[in-house]
């Protein structure tokens, strides 16, 4: 369901869905308090599920640069919710139950079951403060330490000249902090940024607007971040990037790379997947040498001198190694399958498979994509978490409307009537004076069933001080004389 009118492109919601090779994917989920600027970013720290996005620009920030937000989800916190709402359910209701043993009943297994949908729920969106971003930021899990590096680009970072900085996330007096962000970069200018972590070390590489090779570096045990070098001692090769088309993009804009650069551990190597002129190209590094390969392939063969059959995108794929493959997760740039996502797995043996489209998993950003395992720990499952800025912006759906009280015309047999004793009530001052009385006359429904409030109720006149009248409103507490039909907990004994 969407909005009538087309929603601002600072506001749309996030979407998450699962993955597995038996169950393919689920149906995707709207966030439905979690607004992204743009693509999302995933982490797993200590069976905590992180995911950092950019929210709606603010007034009186700088121009391009977007404050950054952080949910997080811990998945066994739900397992005490699932065991209450099984419990709950474990003993079935009696055929025989009473009117009040099944009240009660339901009440337990609905209580139940809304504190497991609330504990499902991630938690609200917060600022990290003085975290601004002009592009997603990159996230990794640091042996324990959930380690974030963002594009600085205004205000007190750079002035206008994009630098990496990087602030990590811990506990303070109990409570999550993120720490003052420092800079990774200090010269040149620097842009999306990719972390992975490989045989324990943290590596990152990011665009230098010039220099035509992507720049490669990693995180030594001293917290100092340091060039990959080659057995000669000098930097490493890494992949070439058209560092002067993106430094044009980037003076004109100042909002970062479309399209970030993606990287993923998978089988003891690197595995990079990056933009090249709408093309997804990839590339990996064996711990030694950087190694370019050829672009991933298209949905369909293309005949030989009838165009290049490759995976074209405005953005670039999402890779996370899950079940003995790496997975790929774009937004393309092909109109065949409307604003469908699509997915493509590689393997050592046969390199890419064709994308797939995923029906109901619309985005035109790069998506997010995290493999991590649920369940006890005796039988856990691993999954694949996709969460995606979604193109239309969620509306809850509208509750149904609520079952009509029975009335009279439902009732098909009636008991003898009982009249209570008539009282009389006054009004403030007593400048009015009610008389009343309530009648109760059991009743079967023409399902037959004893219906549990009056089907029908009939209100009198009050009578005024002044000789007027004025009708007393049902539910009032002077409610007047009551002609009604109400249901029998057994056939001698009338409620109301």
């Amino acid at each position: 369901m969407t909005d009538t009118a087309k929603p601002q492109e600072d506001d749309q919601n996030l979407r998450r869905a699962l993955y597995t090779t038996a169950g393919g994917w689920s149906p995707a989920v709207a966030f439905a308090d979690h607004l992204s600027f743009a693509a999302p970013v995933l982490a797993e720290v200590d069976g905590t599920i992180y995911c950092v996005h950019r929210g709606a620009r603010e007034e009186g920030d700088g121009d391009k640069v977007l404050p950054v937000r952080w949910t997080s989800f811990t998945p066994a916190s739900v397992r005490p919710y699932e065991t209450a709402l099984d419990e709950a359910t474990a003993e079935p209701l009696p055929k025989d139950a009473t009117e009040e043993q099944t009240t009660a009943w339901q009440a337990k297994v609905q209580a139940a079951a809304d504190a497991l949908d609330q504990a499902r729920r991630w938690t609200p969106d917060a600022y990290i403060p003085g975290v601004e971003s002009a592009e997603t930021p990159a996230l990794v899990n640091d042996k324990g330490t959930l380690r974030m590096v963002f594009t600085g680009s205004g205000g007190y970072y750079t002035h206008g000249t994009p630098q990496l900085f990087e602030t990590e996330l811990s506990l303070v007096d109990g409570k999550p902090r993120w720490s003052r962000p420092k800079p990774v970069t200090r010269q040149g200018s620097a842009l999306a940024p990719a972390l992975a972590v490989l045989d324990g070390t943290v590596h990152l590489l990011y665009v230098d607007l010039y220099a035509d090779r992507l720049v490669h570096l990693i995180r030594n045990t001293e917290g100092r971040w340091t060039h990959v070098l080659d057995d000669g001692g000098d930097p490493m090769d890494t992949p070439y990037v058209d560092s002067e088309r993106l430094r044009q993009e980037w003076q004109e804009s100042k909002e970062g790379m479309r399209a970030n650069l993606s990287l993923a551990a998978h089988d003891g190597k690197l595995h990079l997947v990056r933009n090249s002129f709408g093309i997804l190209l990839p590339a990996v590094f064996d711990g030694s040498t950087w190694t370019d390969g050829d672009h991933l392939p298209g949905p369909v063969p293309v005949e030989e001198g009838k165009g290049i059959d490759a995976a074209f995108s405005l953005r670039t794929a999402a890779p996370a190694s899950y079940d003995g493959k790496l997975h790929a997760v774009y937004p393309s740039a092909r109109t065949d399958a409307g604003d469908a996502l699509r997915h493509c797995t590689w393997t050592e043996e046969d390199g890419w498979t064709r994308p797939v489209v995923l029906e109901g998993h619309d985005s035109n950003n790069t998506p997010a994509l995290l493999s991590f395992k649920e369940g006890p720990s005796e039988g856990a499952r691993e999954v694949l978490l996709l969460v995606h800025r979604g193109i239309d912006r969620y509306v809850p759906p509208v509750p149904p409307v609520p079952p009509a009280p029975p009335s009279i015309a439902d009732g098909v047999s009636r008991g003898k009537t009982v009249t209570g004793k008539t009282v009389s009530d006054h009004g403030r001052g007593a400048w009015s004076r009610l008389r009343h009385d309530i009648a109760l006359t059991p009743a079967t429904l023409k399902d037959g069933k004893r219906p549990s409030s009056p089907l029908g109720t009939r209100w009198p006149s009050t009578t005024g001080a002044g000789g007027g009248t004025a009708t007393a409103a049902p539910g009032s507490r002077r409610s007047g004389s009551t002609a009604a039909l109400c249901g029998s907990r057994s056939r001698r004994t009338s409620t109301s």
